[in-house]
């Protein structure tokens, strides 16, 4: 397997970011926008107002991640990723990649976002807000947290700047500086990340987590 000119053995575990950035838009745009559409005819057609309620919440739901994905079109296809091997996790973009030792790295794990929980005013935000608990809609932003262990080599790594971000971190152990990579919500390509992870640094991998809502 070659990447951004580097080859990598045949056990390296490659997650290609870009690739799942394009399979979640031709696959999620034309879905929500049927969706968003769906909830606004059934909030039209509905007789009561507990039941036009949920349609346009759902409406809402649906629409902004749709216009979400056309907007960050360009950012979202340009080719990213990340490669897994003995030596470290690597980091490529377009024809760019930089390596960040296994020795340098405190944890790897997988954060999202959960929206706080809201007081419920109406009967329609209570059954709106069940559903999307049992689909597991209410969790967002799927990303990569990288920690380094000393938060002081951050500034080395220039082709992950974009990615810096400090906030509390899952365990008092670890730095509140790391790399928060994004990827698309595929099962395929978090169960990659700790498939790489599990692989070549087991002892690194702190799992899912939690982090604040509204952050980036």
């Amino acid at each position: 397997m070659t990447v951004a000119g580097v080859h990598f053995g045949p056990e390296a575990v490659k997650v290609d970011i870009s690739r799942g950035s394009i399979v979640t838009i031709l696959i999620g745009a034309p879905l929500c926008g049927l969706l968003s559409a769906a909830a606004v005819y059934a909030a039209l057609d509905a007789e009561d107002n507990v039941t036009r309620g949920i349609g346009f919440v759902f409406a809402v739901f649906f629409a902004v991640p749709a216009l979400m994905m056309m907007v960050g079109l360009p950012k979202l296809i340009r080719p990213r990723g990340l490669v897994f091997d003995a030596h470290g996790v690597h980091y490529w973009q377009g024809t760019s990649s930089t390596l960040v030792p296994w020795d340098e790295l405190a944890a790897v794990g997988i954060s999202y976002e959960e929206p706080p929980k809201l007081p419920v005013v109406s009967a329609g935000e209570y059954v709106a807000g069940k559903i999307l608990e049992s689909a597991k809609l209410d969790k967002r932003r799927v990303a990569v947290e990288i920690f380094p262990k000393d938060p002081q080599s951050v500034a080395r790594y220039r082709i992950l700047a974009g990615y810096r971000r400090e906030q509390s971190a899952p365990s008092a152990a670890l730095p509140t500086l790391r790399w928060r990579v994004p990827i698309p919500p595929l099962s395929g390509l978090a169960a990659n990340v700790e498939k790489g992870v599990q692989t070549f640094r087991q002892q690194a991998w702190v799992g899912w987590f939690a982090r604040p809502w509204g952050g980036r």
